[in-house]
């Protein structure tokens, strides 16, 4: 079997999996003689690899070909956040950006509701706080009244608990008092009000990522149509070519000249959802995706190296 990645590389790659008991032997060959790069990297928490990953990224030549590649599209947000904080292009393939989904969602939700007094960014606030879904959707078929009106309604209803009442009367109040602060070109204390309503509800991954979030819209410029349009991929065209994001799973029969596999803890990688062997394989696909360039990226914060860095002989 020719690859076309660097051959030590493809010695580790090959090392790695040869501890797959099951494996049909098969003679695997590199089609290219010089030596490529391979690089391991520990860093503190999630963040700060997303960050040297996309640092590393930028100091490279603009036109270099990227692809980000981790074991779940959760641990890929991290990596999109840090690119999209950079300025630079990039492609998330096979999963939905970290706009699209979570808290990320909902704050652009309630971002575009204040901006046109849209029910459908309050609804999915309310749902993410825990209101009853079936008001919610009671409150979606009707055809008149702005938002501000229907959380009036919700308010006059005895059956929501204290703490989502308070919920209730924080979005009351603050999205008249947020569309007077993003006229008057404030959209920065918005996002900081909106991060601040949501956080009482959130997760504590979601509450970081909730505030790398917030962080993110409060850095951009121009006023929240124009950041919203950037947020929704349809803003200026950044800086360098586009770095491909995407899943291991997603990587099969591709390649690039460089490649980066973030998050590479036990836990992760191998996953705990699947067998040993169909992990390991896994790596071994991400591995000989890359012709030039190996980096092999995990968190202290978030478990140990994983055992296929030992066993592929990277460390």
């Amino acid at each position: 079997m020719n690859y076309r990645c660097a051959p030590n590389i493809l010695s580790h790659a090959a090392k790695l999996i040869a501890h797959n008991q099951n494996r049909a032997p098969k003679k695997i060959i590199a089609h290219r003689e010089d030596a490529g790069e391979i690089k391991v990297i520990r860093a503190p928490d999630r963040w700060s690899e997303a960050d040297e990953i996309a640092e590393t990224i930028n100091r490279d030549q603009p036109d270099a070909q990227w692809v980000i590649l981790a074991r779940t599209n959760a641990i890929l947000d991290a990596a999109e956040l840090a690119l999209f904080s950079m300025n630079r292009s990039f492609i998330r393939t096979g999963g939905r950006s970290v706009w699209e989904h979570s808290v990320g969602s909902v704050l652009v939700g309630l971002l575009r509701s204040i901006l046109d007094d849209s029910w459908t960014g309050v609804a999915n606030a309310l749902s993410f706080i825990g209101i009853d879904a079936e008001w919610i959707n009671d409150q979606s078929l009707r055809s008149s009244g702005g938002c501000v009106a229907r959380l009036e309604s919700a308010l006059d209803q005895a059956k929501h608990s204290e703490d989502k009442r308070k919920a209730l009367l924080a979005l009351r109040v603050g999205l008249p008092s947020w569309r007077e602060q993003v006229a008057k070109g404030r959209v920065s204390l918005v996002a900081h009000g909106i991060a601040a309503l949501l956080a009482d509800y959130c997760k504590p991954q979601q509450l970081k990522l909730l505030r790398k979030l917030e962080a993110t819209v409060a850095r951009m410029h121009g006023t929240l149509a124009q950041r919203l349009a950037i947020l929704g991929r349809s803003g200026p065209i950044r800086r360098g070519s586009e770095v491909q994001i995407m899943t291991l799973h997603a990587s099969k029969g591709l390649e690039f000249d460089n490649v980066w596999i973030m998050g590479c803890e036990d836990g992760n990688l191998p996953h705990a959802d699947s067998t040993e062997e169909d992990e390991r394989r896994l790596l071994y696909v991400g591995m000989t995706r890359a012709r030039h360039r190996l980096i092999l990226s995990s968190s202290i914060e978030d478990g140990l190296e994983s055992r296929f860095l030992q066993e592929s002989s990277v460390i």
